[in-house]
């Protein structure tokens, strides 16, 4: 509670000021494949300098491309965010949480059934078992949701963006991870 404290004393929004606007870019070009100079008008509440900026950290890390046309448009490789650091976490969160909020709109108050899903499964597992089942289905999930977006991209069908959050955690308060 104390090192969380510490942080929150910090600049604890700077994953929205600083990363944030990386994940908004990358969404806008994402839905839109807008040229350079009509990306800014897409995200009407950003700074234009933090726009060219968060769209050069995407162009140098592969994320976003742009074609002979001038058109930006989703990298072609499958790029893994992962990042150790606080606000970039924080920005995960923001992202996880948004999900979850997008999810039960649509599911339990509009009652969509084919692209939405809610769903929480209490096991027991040593905790060996779960990490190693968890890194083979994030490295599942990326590949043939990676495949989908490929397959989209390229069919020259409507781009309809989704989000799947996973977590897993320890059922109740108590619970731990430790092995007796």
């Amino acid at each position: 509670m104390r090192s969380l404290a510490r942080r929150l004393k910090s600049d604890f929004f700077a994953a929205e000021a600083e990363v944030g606007i990386v994940r908004d870019v990358e969404e806008a070009v994402a839905v839109h494949s807008p040229t350079r100079a009509q990306l800014p008008g897409l995200l009407p509440a950003a700074e234009p300098r933090r726009v060219e900026s968060a769209l050069a950290q995407l162009l140098g890390d592969g994320r976003v491309e742009m074609d002979a046309d001038g058109h930006l448009r989703t990298g072609r490789r499958f790029v893994i965010m992962t990042s150790d650091a606080f606000h970039h976490r924080i920005d995960a969160l923001n992202h996880h949480l948004d999900a979850v909020y997008q999810a039960t709109a649509q599911r339990l108050i509009f009652d969509e059934r084919t692209a939405t899903m809610i769903k929480t499964i209490t096991f027991s597992a040593a905790p060996q078992e779960l990490d190693a089942y968890l890194k083979k289905l994030e490295g599942e999930l990326r590949r043939d949701l990676a495949a989908m977006e490929e397959s989209v991209s390229f069919s020259g069908k409507p781009n309809h963006r989704f989000t799947v959050g996973i977590l897993a955690s320890a059922a109740a308060p108590g619970d731990t991870l430790e092995e007796p």
